[in-house]
């Protein structure tokens, strides 16, 4: 069961995390997570009359559903575990907010940046490669979930069943604009001590040719985001190895057209 995306968007439902080589232990092996919506729903995202596209960036409470309490959410959780067959969580998946390569994308068109600018640096104004930085929107994006959050947990009027349960665990892709995202989106959240958030190489919605979807190296990573707060996956390498890897299949791919 998933709870959809509390971010300006919503990200890929399932993936493996890919190895990287490099010092440290091996990284644990991949596992893949089939997201399945399950009937009666809780959530206005799978009624047949949404429009999704129109819904706004940040959608009140999450998308639950009017009428219906996160209690009411966590008890199923709950039951569909005791019953047995099978393992269920309830994910709350947000997308990055606006990049500088999102920009960019809307400034060229999408033909003319798969083409020729989603393969360069920049274009003497924008940088958005590799590992480009969120815009201010980007930034104010984020900031809107937190304030989502802040919202549902501290109203007075709102009961212990009508507040959202807080993840247990945050993950978040390598990319700078995902990881500023997850900041931004959990900042004082989890009140003073924070909640520590993992790395994980695999976790990317494109793994590309594009410049924008190289990350930084390791050591760059942990100077803008540093531990406790962020730690990496075992095994995270300091170069983007699945960047590389890409790219190159790309390139070949390209000759050969």
């Amino acid at each position: 069961m998933t709870a959809p995306a509390p971010a300006p968007a919503q990200a890929p439902a399932a993936f493996a995390p890919g190895p990287s080589p490099g010092p440290g232990p091996a990284p644990a092996p991949a596992q893949l997570y089939a997201f399945t919506t399950l009937q009666p729903s809780f959530f206005i995202y799978d009624n047949p009359s949404t429009d999704v596209a129109a819904l706004p960036a940040v959608v009140p409470n999450f998308g639950l559903k009017e009428g219906v309490e996160w209690g009411d959410v966590v008890q199923e959780v709950r039951r569909l575990n005791e019953v047995g067959g099978g393992v269920y969580k309830l994910v709350y998946v947000g997308r990055h907010g606006q990049g500088v390569h999102n920009l960019a994308e809307a400034k060229y068109g999408t033909e003319a940046w798969d083409d020729d600018w989603s393969h360069r640096n920049g274009d003497g104004e924008l940088v958005w490669g590799p590992d480009p930085l969120l815009t201010s929107l980007g930034e104010q994006q984020a900031e809107d979930v937190n304030e989502e959050w802040r919202l549902r947990l501290h109203n007075p009027n709102s009961t212990p069943s009508q507040k959202p349960p807080l993840p247990q665990r945050l993950y978040s892709s390598p990319f700078t604009r995902a990881l500023e995202t997850a900041k931004r989106t959990y900042m004082g959240v989890y009140g003073s001590e924070g909640k520590e958030q993992l790395i994980l190489e695999g976790l990317r919605e494109t793994i590309g040719g594009h410049t924008c979807d190289m990350r930084s190296p390791k050591s760059v990573i942990a100077k803008r985001f540093p531990a406790p707060a962020f730690e990496f996956e075992p095994g995270f390498a300091e170069g983007d190895m699945l960047f590389n890897v890409s790219a190159f299949l790309v390139r070949i791919l390209a000759f050969a057209r």
